[in-house]
């Protein structure tokens, strides 16, 4: 996958930083959504934040648990990429009440929806 270096001033970037969070996205995923629109990514993205705003405290879940029978619409690249995205982003912590709760013996990576995502609270 092509990778492009772009510099920004403290301020554009600060700015930048600002837009994607009203956004409820990652800075990668809020200047693609800007300069490439609404791809399928970015919107099952979105989709895949909102799903899980609905769901309770204590709940178990995959992303295919998520999309349910949606899962299988989602073209494979971009069930891939949104997989290691999101992971990404609860590992840094910026998936509010979403940690990883490990992979099973097929490789399917596991989360819980609790009630604070601090990090140092993660592990008891």
């Amino acid at each position: 996958m092509p990778v492009v270096y772009v510099q920004y001033t403290d301020n554009e970037y600060a700015d930048l930083i600002h837009k994607a969070k009203e956004e409820g996205l990652p800075l990668s995923l809020y200047i693609r959504k800007v300069t490439l629109g609404d791809s399928e990514f970015v919107l099952c993205y979105k989709e895949l934040l909102k799903r899980i705003d609905t769901k309770s405290i204590g709940t178990h879940f995959s992303l295919r648990d998520i999309f349910n029978t949606d899962w299988m619409k989602i073209s494979k690249g971009v069930r891939l990429a949104l997989g290691r995205q999101f992971f990404k982003e609860v590992d840094e912590g910026n998936v509010s009440r979403v940690i990883s709760d490990g992979a099973d013996s097929a490789k399917v990576q596991w989360y819980k929806i609790v009630e604070n995502n601090d990090k140092s609270e993660e592990k008891c």
